[in-house]
């Protein structure tokens, strides 16, 4: 696991308070460090995306935007795990494991009161 001065954290956005409110696809895990006021840096969003290959399946795909580029060389523990996975099922729910694994924990807003008191 690498070392960093800021805390690695993820967010589960289907299970967040505001997942009703937000437009377009809640299926994404946003993976980044905590910054200074208790945002996501460098985030990287890992979306579960169904896709038709002869028959319905969901595929991982992995986002990243040009200013949060940084989080790949940062989370190279993260992409050598995901580089080692053989299996063709992959879910969320390994995905978290994984993140758990390298040293990331759950910050995802749960209740609206709890979000606004952090």
């Amino acid at each position: 696991m690498k070392a960093s001065t800021n805390s690695r954290a993820y967010i589960i956005v289907h299970d967040a308070w505001y997942a009703n409110f937000a437009a377009g696809d809640n299926s994404t895990i946003l993976f980044g460090l905590i910054g200074s006021e208790k945002n996501l840096e460098m985030q990287l969003e890992m979306k579960m995306v169904w896709i038709t290959t002869g028959e319905l399946s969901v595929s991982p795909h992995l986002y990243c935007r040009l200013d949060n580029v940084r989080g790949i060389k940062e989370f190279s523990d993260v992409f050598d795990e995901l580089a080692n996975i053989e299996k063709l099922d992959f879910t969320e729910l390994d995905f978290i494991s994984i993140l758990q694994m390298c040293g990331f924990v759950d910050i995802t807003p749960y209740e609206l009161i709890g979000a606004l008191q952090k």
